[in-house]
């Protein structure tokens, strides 16, 4: 009994894709059945594009191999840093290809040497090093 169930079922099926069949060679010209496909598969790459989409935007992202819990960013809470100035400090830990940025805490002369560049292009950059530089190595001038 079983398969004469499946048997049935296979057979309104069949009679089904013949009958979309019919429909699709019956139904005015073949210009209305591509536009009805294109339609489709238009609107099925819409959206795999939006779940593509979606799903890059809620991936982490990574911050130049610095980890929210990471040393360097403990100093950089501890010591008021706003988000400008960390980015400075990462672009300089990177130019000057330091294996953890939290050594520019350590090392005052790297961040000195930063600061006394000579280049005339890169006068603004080297005058927040500068000012990098009193804020995290000068005492604070009593009050």
């Amino acid at each position: 009994m079983m398969c004469t169930g499946s048997m049935a079922n296979l057979i309104v099926t069949l009679e089904a894709g013949s009958a979309v069949r019919t429909y699709v060679q019956r139904s005015g010209s073949p210009g209305q059945t591509m536009f009805l496909v294109s339609a489709v598969l238009g609107a099925v790459g819409l959206w795999l594009v939006i779940y593509w989409w979606d799903r890059q935007r809620n991936l982490p992202r990574p911050d130049v191999g610095v980890r929210s819990g990471s040393l360097f960013e403990q100093l950089c809470r501890r010591h008021q840093l706003s988000p400008a100035d960390r980015r400075l400090l990462e672009q300089a830990a990177g130019s000057i290809q330091l294996a953890q940025p939290a050594f520019l805490f350590i090392d005052a002369s790297l961040l000195r040497q930063l600061s006394q560049a000579g280049e005339p292009e890169a006068e603004p950059q080297t005058a927040r090093y500068a000012e990098l530089f009193q804020k995290l190595f000068t005492e604070p001038e009593p009050q």
